[in-house]
């Protein structure tokens, strides 16, 4: 395996429509990677949204933390509010390894995106 592990959803989705409201809210994804992993490769947020590549286009490059070289950080405004919310899932994503940008992605294990429901604020 890729060494990758999360939660697999398996059910039939209607992808939430977006707001034309303008606003956007700033979000920070982290993620624990295994250096041994990586190789020369880095760590990149995929998703299915415009800011995040379409799935297709492109990757996020993340950053990994200087303080603990294992999480590997990004900070994205998405085009949601913190008010918005979909059962469903407002967006779809996935952490990946790529060499270089435009390089053939490795996704993190299981055949199904993550997604989140609502946006959160946490206060520390």
């Amino acid at each position: 395996g890729t060494g990758w592990s999360g939660t697999t959803f398996v059910e039939e989705k209607v992808p939430y429509t977006l707001r034309n409201h303008g606003k956007t809210t700033p979000i920070t994804f982290n993620v624990m990677v295994d250096p041994d992993l990586l190789g020369e490769r880095q760590v990149y947020l995929r998703g299915n949204l415009d800011v995040l590549g379409e799935w297709n286009n492109f990757g996020i490059p993340m950053r990994r933390l200087p303080s603990n070289p294992v999480v590997w950080t990004v900070t994205v405004d998405l085009p949601f509010t913190l008010d918005e919310h979909y059962t469903q899932g407002l967006f779809e994503y996935k952490y990946c390894m790529q060499a270089t940008p435009d390089a053939k992605p490795e996704y993190e294990g299981g055949y199904i995106n993550r997604y989140e429901t609502h946006l959160t604020t946490i206060y520390q």
